[in-house]
């Protein structure tokens, strides 16, 4: 049971292009699912990765300065990654007081 991913395996995951993805940057929207039998104490995990948005997700930085007098601008566009992290658990517990309760109405 990992609890630690490679960014190549979500990428992977997500049936994404890598190429594509170094070139234009992406959206990648990461779901933990857990399903919790707690009279064990046992845990189910599962990891599901999809894309948002796999075009264009960057960073505009500009930069400027003045040389020689002449006011001039660098533009930098960062392209990156951007991972939207969520966690699902679903945990089932039996009850005897709540047994007793629904067989008594």
């Amino acid at each position: 049971r990992a609890n630690t991913y490679r960014l190549r395996d979500l990428v992977r995951m997500t049936n994404a292009e890598p190429e594509v993805v170094q070139e234009n940057g992406a959206v990648f929207i990461v779901n933990a699912l857990f399903d919790c039998e707690l009279d064990n104490n046992d845990c189910e995990l599962k990891v599901e990765a999809a894309t948002v948005d796999s075009n264009f997700y960057y960073h505009i930085h500009n930069h400027v300065y003045f040389e020689d007098g002449v006011r001039k601008r660098d533009s930098y566009r960062m392209f990156g990654i951007r991972l939207v992290a969520f966690t699902t658990g679903f945990g089932k517990k039996t009850s005897l007081a709540q047994i007793v309760l629904q067989i008594s109405s």
